[in-house]
């Protein structure tokens, strides 16, 4: 996106110190090699200039300098096309109320490699990070809480088959379309069993042939797979939920979901109910399997990982197992880690009474300490896993055992 020769026409005066607007109230400030963008709300967007031949953003004649982004807590979006081109960024601060990543917003940072995303980001645009370091280093893949929202690949040729990566469970409205702009056309794509959404026109324009969706697929927007070259899609969801609507696709007005490929499925799933419906060809699969089984996951470090498969559509943790004794300092409570659980809710109760809810901790131990104990009752604790809201509770719990304080 950067013109030739461009940059190096600005680069004839360093500034040392500078600063402005780009939102409503949202500031920048540069100095030394630090770019910093604080206030609060969105940022603007920038776009190219064909008067002044170059894009408008207002640091665009410092870019060559700004090594460090920090972004401060307080804004919301980061603005289309807002750091392309800083050829010497090498790493970005985003706070955990940016939500939004727009278009191109990273686009030819050739030395960024290091990206910490919040866990509050639900939108990512296109070619945000293309020609960085960072995306190379994740295959091109975009991938921000478990949702893909974009591969890009510019150095393959035609037909590459790619992997969507385990722990992916959303693939975002039109995140790997094809067309005009895109260089690369997909062949074939293997999805992980993690995968649950897929968004409308996500494969669009390639040239597929054939689509299998595993059992863990609930959804699949509308124009997922339009204009490809599909002969078959087997879903494996006799539940799937599968949409298509009778608007266009770009160019392309009778465009829809799958193609006309055939439609493998289980006798009486959606997938049968949406090929009469859509005249789609129908091939049985037969009747689907008595237990349908789920792979369940819990976030870790901002990726995913991998609880266990479960059959029902519900999942419960565990409840800790607590034991209490005697120490020192009052009575000690113990209980064993309880795996994707991000909390504990702590209760003790007195002498069989009801129980009363202490707080939350992350961690597997905690002590009441004396002076907030009773010579001479008998306490019991419990613990049950919850969620960081400190309110919402995960799973059951199991008293411990009971213990007579004497001070």
């Amino acid at each position: 996106m950067v013109e030739p020769g461009e940059l190096e026409a600005q680069e004839a005066e360093l500034v040392t110190a500078a600063s402005g607007s780009c939102g409503a109230n949202v500031q920048w400030a540069f100095a030394g090699d630090t770019l910093t963008i604080s206030g609060t709300g969105p940022m603007d967007d920038y776009k190219w200039d064909d008067d002044s031949r170059k894009y408008n953003m207002p640091w665009r004649d410092l870019s060559r300098q700004v090594k460090t982004i920090v972004i401060q807590n307080g804004v919301t979006s980061i603005g289309e096309e807002a750091f392309d081109g800083c050829a010497n960024l090498t790493q970005v601060t985003i706070p955990n109320s940016v939500t939004s990543i727009g278009d191109g917003a990273f686009y030819d940072c050739a030395s960024l490699r290091s990206v910490t995303f919040p866990a509050g980001v639900t939108s990512v645009g296109r070619d945000t990070f293309s020609g960085t370091p960072w995306e190379i280093a994740h295959h091109y893949f975009v991938i921000v809480n478990g949702v893909l929202f974009g591969w890009h690949n510019g150095d393959r040729v035609e037909g590459p088959r790619i992997a969507i990566p385990d722990g992916v469970t959303r693939i975002a409205d039109y995140a790997c379309e094809g067309g005009e702009y895109t260089p690369v056309t997909l062949a074939a794509v293997t999805f992980p069993d993690s995968l649950v959404e897929i968004g409308a026109g996500a494969f669009g324009m390639h040239q597929m042939t054939r689509v299998t969706l595993p059992a863990s697929v609930a959804f699949v927007g509308d124009k997922a797979f339009a204009v490809n070259n599909l002969t078959s899609v087997t879903i494996l969801n006799p539940n799937c939920k599968i949409v298509e609507t009778s608007e266009p696709y770009y160019d392309f007005p009778y465009a829809d979901t799958f193609s006309g490929a055939a439609i493998r499925g289980y006798d009486g799933s959606t997938a049968e109910a949406f090929a009469r419906e859509h005249g789609y060809k129908f091939v049985s699969l037969g009747k689907a399997p008595g237990s349908p089984r789920y792979m369940v996951y819990y976030k870790q470090g901002g990726g995913q990982k991998k609880l266990g498969t479960i059959t029902s559509a519900a999942y419960t943790h565990a409840a800790p197992t607590v034991k209490i004794s005697k120490v020192a300092g009052g009575i000690k409570v113990t209980w064993n880690k309880i795996t994707g659980s991000p909390r504990y809710m702590v209760y003790y109760k007195e002498n069989g009474g009801g129980w009363v809810k202490i707080g939350t901790t992350t961690a597997t131990t905690y002590t009441r300490k004396a002076a907030q104990l009773k010579n001479g009752v008998t306490y019991q604790f419990a613990v049950r896993c919850c969620e960081n809201d400190k309110k919402t509770l995960l799973g059951p719990y199991k008293a411990s055992n009971s213990l007579k304080y004497t001070k």
